[in-house]
């Protein structure tokens, strides 16, 4: 009996811990089901965050994308204006040096001026008094060269000292045997030399020391290159034209101060010659540019270009253009006659 009843004791204690182990395995199994709903919750939570992660990320890089394209259109538009202040920078420094130039010009063209008003100067200085393109194929050719020169600006020099005088050939000029026989190892070399004798002061009609025999009208040389100074389609001087803002009259003086402008750039690039003539010498064309412009009614630049190769020598020959952003609108040479009545020269200054 101690027997049975031990083992019934231990079949008690026996279901009891088998009770208690099922009990722990429920609990288990319900914080096991309860982890499982967690971490699904954990998990779709993660994969929307994951998504809104990239979609702000993508939208961080279209604004990034669209900064960048946004700075870099302000750049290129800083650097265009950067470049038009920096080219009418240099446009008005240009102009800046020619309107310097021809305050200084216009003073001696007064004095020279009032000398001739008074009727008394001849010569003025450094006018040209006879000037040529020589090429000396030969050393032993320079020095007749020179010669003919010099023989040809005496007789404008007694001509104009001297009017109605017969002996043209009498010796009025005087100049250095150092000047001449430089110039002769100046030209001798086989180039083209654009060869000038000008006059080293302002000479008066009836000059005393002429009128005495003396050889007293002081004369330099200058010897030149005959290179070229301007190219075909090259601009030589700008303006602008505003036909909304200017009568008739205010456009003609702007092509006049555009030709002012084109003779001093000349001369300052090298141009030699007298001579300079636009469009042919066709006014007609230039007339009617100017109609076209005002037709047009807006402001345009008005361009004097090459319209031939120009030397030092000269002439200058030109067109004008009428340009606006970059673009020609209107241009004498559209307008020129290929048979043109005899044409017309406008001198430069000397």
């Amino acid at each position: 009996n101690e027997s049975l009843q031990a083992a019934i004791a231990q079949e008690t204690r026996t279901r009891k811990e088998l009770q208690g182990t099922q009990s722990q395995l429920s609990a288990v199994a319900a914080n096991y089901q309860q982890a499982q709903t967690l971490l699904s919750n954990v998990s779709q939570q993660a994969s929307q965050l994951r998504s809104e992660i990239q979609q702000l990320q993508s939208d961080r890089q279209r604004q990034l994308a669209q900064r960048d394209r946004d700075v870099a259109e302000r750049d290129r538009q800083i650097a265009e204006r950067t470049a038009q202040i920096r080219e009418k920078e240099i446009q008005l420094n240009d102009l800046e040096a020619q309107r310097r130039g021809l305050i200084a010009e216009v003073q001696t063209l007064e004095r020279e001026f009032q000398g001739l008003r008074q009727g008394s100067v001849a010569v003025l200085r450094n006018q040209p008094m006879a000037s040529g393109v020589v090429r000396v194929v030969t050393p032993e050719a320079a020095p007749s060269a020179v010669n003919r020169l010099l023989v040809e600006a005496n007789r404008f020099a007694s001509q104009r000292i001297q009017p109605g005088t017969i002996n043209v050939d009498k010796q009025v000029i005087q100049i250095t045997n150092v000047q001449v026989e430089q110039l002769v190892n100046q030209i001798q070399d086989g180039q083209d030399y654009v060869v000038r004798i000008l006059s080293a002061g302002n000479y008066v009609v009836g000059e005393p020391c002429v009128l005495a025999g003396e050889s007293c009208i002081q004369v330099y040389v200058a010897a030149a290159p005959n290179q070229v100074v301007f190219r075909p389609g090259e601009v030589v001087a700008t303006i602008a034209l505003d036909p909304i803002q200017m009568r008739d009259e205010q456009l003609v003086e702007r092509v006049n101060l555009l030709i002012a402008n084109t003779q001093f750039r000349s001369r300052q690039a090298g141009v030699l010659g007298d001579v300079l003539q636009i469009a042919d010498g066709q006014t007609e064309a230039v007339i009617q540019l100017l109609q076209d412009i005002r037709a047009y009614g807006r402001a345009v630049e008005l361009r004097a270009i090459a319209s031939d190769t120009i030397f030092t020598a000269g002439p200058v020959r030109l067109d004008l253009v009428a340009v606006q952003n970059g673009q020609i609108l209107f241009s004498t040479s559209d307008r020129i006659d290929n048979d043109p009545p005899s044409p017309q020269r406008f001198p430069l200054s000397p």
